[in-house]
């Protein structure tokens, strides 16, 4: 499956469906959303699995952006509406059917593969124009498993690992430190805040540095502090929101 083309085809769906719902069209309304539904269950199926997606298309980006940041598609407000209902538009709508099939294909231990799934699709994908490394992509990964186990102080000493690898690979990328040859010594040669200075600036940098310090925080025990659910996630997000806005400034 195409995943550029699939989110394409929802933006269609999502003008299609407003259009019709302004102009009374029942027939085409229902069309369009039953074509809708199905497409976007197959960008959750995709989702489920992928710690980061490189989507070429700007409009694809976006539209992926609105999915599973909360802010949603028109069509999926309307539908919100329509059966009177509310919450997160990116609530997956698997049948039981599916469900068991993804559980069966995904996990495979002890844990219910209903929790296991519905965990799992609370927390998106990197969503970038390049292709991501594979350092990277293996942490978030982990990350999401972790939550997904409940395991939430795991995920955010993963956050922490995971910007430092994630700046690293800039710094590689775009070979801001010429004079080193292999990046695994990028650490050792340089402190945190070379590499921090290396890849963002004022008001993103302020961010990103109270953002670590505070994690460093949980993760070295300098203060204790009962990680939640809620906690969790929020971190998992901002974390993503970071990677994602060093990505667009670097053209990565």
């Amino acid at each position: 499956m195409n995943l550029q083309n699939e989110l394409l085809n929802l933006a269609e769906l999502d003008r299609q469906i407003i259009r019709a719902f302004m102009e009374n069209d029942g027939d085409v309304l229902q069309l369009a959303l039953a074509d809708f539904l199905e497409t976007r269950d197959r960008v959750q199926e995709v989702l489920l699995d992928s710690a980061a997606v490189d989507i070429e298309s700007d409009e694809a980006r976006a539209i992926l952006q609105k999915m599973t940041t909360g802010g949603g598609l028109h069509a999926e407000k309307l539908i919100s509406q329509l059966s009177g209902s509310a919450g997160n538009s990116f609530d997956p709508t698997f049948d039981e059917d599916t469900v068991q099939e993804l559980g069966e294909k995904l996990f495979y231990s002890w844990f219910s593969h209903h929790e296991y799934i519905e965990a799992l699709s609370e927390l998106r994908p990197l969503i970038i124009s390049s292709k991501s490394s594979d350092a990277v992509s293996d942490l978030i990964h982990q990350t999401r498993h972790c939550y997904a186990f409940q395991e939430y102080n795991a995920v955010v000493t993963l956050c922490r690992a995971l910007i430092e690898v994630c700046i690293r690979d800039i710094c590689v990328r775009r070979e801001l430190f010429p004079d080193v040859e292999d990046d695994i010594v990028l650490f050792e040669k340089y402190n945190w805040s070379a590499l921090r200075h290396k890849v963002t600036s004022g008001k993103a940098e302020t961010r990103l540095r109270n953002f670590y310090s505070d994690l460093s925080t949980v993760v070295h025990g300098r203060e204790r502090r009962v990680i939640g659910q809620d906690v969790a996630y929020q971190t998992f997000q901002t974390t993503l929101e970071i990677l994602e806005d060093l990505h667009r400034d670097h053209d990565l």
